[in-house]
């Protein structure tokens, strides 16, 4: 969803770090400050995101990057 949202220009760009229940994931929305978020604030944030519209994008199974 969040690939999504930097296609439809909604957000600059996100990117996580961290691993298993430590996982953080960073947005920058633009004009707006960065703000990072736990798994359930990001949870919540996707929805909104669906729910405004935003189409998710996948990339292809098995790519590195």
């Amino acid at each position: 969803m969040l690939r999504g949202a930097v296609a439809a220009k909604v957000i600059v760009g996100w990117y996580w770090y961290g691993f298993g229940a430590l996982i953080r994931y960073v947005v920058h929305a633009g004009a707006s400050n960065t703000v990072t978020h736990d798994r359930d604030a990001i949870v919540a944030y996707c929805g909104m995101l669906r729910d405004a519209g935003v189409e998710p994008l996948y990339r292809e199974p098995g790519l590195a990057t």
